[in-house]
């Protein structure tokens, strides 16, 4: 039992090395085993992501600050937090697709460091319409959805990885070859599922359901806009996937809660 338990933190901590660029102690050791199993913590990890940045915002005074101003810095501080991880995997996805004719040039492009006009214009759209959607939100709905999307849509990195091989042999993606069982996609769902039981029992169960069909939506929408040509994943596409159901979310389960202001 103390073994199992040392194995699920030490993935935890993988988990948390993974999608932050939170500082941890470097004696605190991480194996290819403990990255695999981080998968299933990817939720959690999202989940704290939020509402660290929630407590954070609240320190530096965001509730007193103009409500689009405060979701920006909102979204800034997820972005240190992250590294801008995902945002960088929504950019280099869009580059690679919008400008690689055939597979391989669109692989090409995703490695390359630049950031194009497709890339560019991604990042825009998606960050803008987050915060111009979060920004017409009651406080409350904000909050909740926020900590909601950002679980649901780290579980939707999971299953976007699940019975599918990685598009290279190499890079961030090919680490993970074989996993995620179907252990963790269920550990990850039940984490889904229960930020979303409580964002029911905040809400209502509209907001909850029309965020669940939003997260579907986003997520069959990413994997149709990358995965026919690349025929299977890498880190940058699991970046999109992750973007686009959490944008999903929000403007889904924006039409329910607006009406509450």
């Amino acid at each position: 039992m103390m073994r199992f338990i040392l194995n699920e933190l030490f993935a935890i901590v993988a988990a948390v090395r993974l999608l932050t660029r939170v500082p941890l102690p470097s004696r605190i050791p991480t194996s290819g085993a403990d990255m695999r199993r981080s998968l299933r913590y990817l939720p959690l990890v999202g989940a704290m992501i939020a509402i660290v940045a929630y407590l954070i915002l609240a320190i530096v005074g965001g509730p007193f600050l103009p409500r689009v101003l405060s979701v920006f810095i909102l979204i800034g501080i997820t972005i240190l937090l992250t590294g801008a991880l995902h945002e960088d995997g929504l950019a280099d996805t869009a580059d690679g697709i919008g400008g690689g004719h055939t597979r391989e040039r669109a692989l090409e492009i995703m490695r390359d460091s630049r950031i194009g006009t497709y890339g560019v214009l991604a990042l825009i759209m998606v960050i803008g319409t987050k915060a111009a959607t979060l920004a017409a939100l009651p406080d409350l709905g904000v909050g909740m959805l926020v900590i909601a999307a950002y679980t649901v849509s780290r579980a939707s990195i999971i299953v976007a990885m699940w019975r599918v091989r990685p598009a290279r042999v190499d890079g961030l993606g090919a680490i993970f070859v074989d996993a995620p069982g179907i252990g963790s996609v269920l550990v990850a769902l039940g984490m889904s599922a229960v930020l979303l039981l409580f964002l029911w029992s905040v809400l209502g169960w509209q907001t909850a359901a029309a965020a669940l069909g939003g997260a579907v939506i986003g997520h069959v929408a990413a994997r149709i806009f990358y995965q026919p040509k690349l025929g299977g994943y890498t880190g940058d596409t699991l970046g999109a996937v992750q973007q686009v159901t959490e944008l999903a979310m929000y403007l889904a389960a924006a039409p329910v809660l607006i009406p509450m202001i």
